[in-house]
């Protein structure tokens, strides 16, 4: 059955949140970001004790705002780089129509840029999370699919199933 979704620049960068809030190498790097910052300010808290009684309670202050709030600045700070990565790379492809249709042994999309063929074989894993499907194939690259269509959600629920690929039901993710 051929189904026609629209990927909005949300759906991109959505796509990129997930990526890089499972992925653990994105999560370390995103931690030591966190971990060395609030070092730095707890070293230089205890380097401003020895003299200056003002200038320790403003690096105090800030030391304790570090860790108070570095992981929220961090969380805006991380989305802000990932949104205006996607407005650059993904400029051309917002708000196009995409075709899917979904056989026995392929899944078929069809853009402005072309047509590509998966092998439902290549898929390695689905997972659902929100608002969107991500289907990963073996290459590593993922297909984004809204959920937009009821009738095409439910076909790519059941192909999981009849296929037996791996599917990680994360409803109740958001990025952090």
């Amino acid at each position: 059955m051929k189904h026609t979704i629209t990927l909005t620049e949300n759906d991109y960068l959505t796509h990129q949140l997930y990526e890089a809030s499972t992925n653990p190498i994105r999560r370390s790097r995103r931690n030591r970001s966190y971990i060395f910052i609030v070092v730095c300010l707890v070293i230089c808290t205890f380097g401003s004790s020895t003299g200056d009684r003002i200038g320790f309670y403003v690096v105090a202050a800030v030391t304790a705002a570090a860790i108070l709030f570095g992981k929220q600045y961090f969380r805006w700070r991380y989305k802000k780089h990932y949104a205006r990565h996607v407005r650059t790379t993904y400029k051309g492809f917002f708000d196009q129509p995409v075709e899917i249709e979904i056989n026995e042994e392929t899944i078929r999309t069809a853009s402005k840029t072309g047509e590509t063929t998966t092998k439902i074989s290549e898929i390695n894993q689905v997972s659902e999370i929100p608002n969107h499907f991500l289907i990963t194939i073996s290459t590593g690259d993922q297909m984004i699919i809204p959920k937009s269509t009821p009738a095409l959600n439910e076909e790519i629920i059941q192909l999981a199933r009849r296929e037996h690929i791996l599917f990680l039901d994360e409803k109740d993710w958001k990025w952090n």
